[in-house]
């Protein structure tokens, strides 16, 4: 016999599953996330990156740093702006980075033809003229053990990093 509330016609039905839903999901609402659950939160980070004394626009700056009880690290990223000013994300944009001690890196680049002219997005795909890529800062700077960079993160602390890039 079929329970009264789950006759055709009956909203029982919709009632049940929308109850399933909700346990599923659970009180706050929230998904499971496999990404994000068990990491540690993200505190708000800026900062600015100069370049021979000057704002290093379009640059990337990476945070790095290992997660506590994993032995993995999580990275946090940021473009500058034209006045060298970056908003780190984590998880999601302007969330900043995790707490602790991180290398950070800083990256500018272009890719360029052999002929060394910029390439456009459609040329950047083609195999017969291979790109180069050029970096635009001291190389040394896009790699965590040899930019010099480090930044130490802390829950409630202002958060706010400066970067002085020299030339070689």
């Amino acid at each position: 016999m079929i329970a009264p509330c789950l006759r055709a016609g009956g909203g029982g039905l919709v009632a049940v599953c929308v109850a399933c839903a909700a346990c599923v999901l659970g009180c706050t609402g929230r998904r499971p996330d496999k990404w994000r659950d068990g990491l540690p939160p993200a505190i708000p980070v800026t900062g600015t990156v100069t370049y021979d004394g000057k704002p290093l626009e379009q640059a990337t700056v990476v945070f790095l740093a290992p997660v506590p009880g994993k032995s993995r690290s999580l990275a946090a990223v940021a473009i500058t702006d034209a006045a060298g000013r970056f908003v780190l994300r984590t998880y999601r944009d302007h969330d900043g980075a995790i707490a602790g001690r991180h290398q950070v890196t800083v990256h500018k680049s272009v890719t360029v033809s052999p002929g060394d002219r910029p390439l456009s997005p459609n040329e950047q795909g083609d195999i017969l003229d291979t790109p180069v890529v050029r970096h635009l800062i001291p190389q040394k700077y896009s790699t965590p053990d040899t930019s010099g960079l480090t930044a130490e993160v802390a829950p409630r602390s202002d958060n706010r990093f400066s970067f002085v890039l020299e030339k070689e």
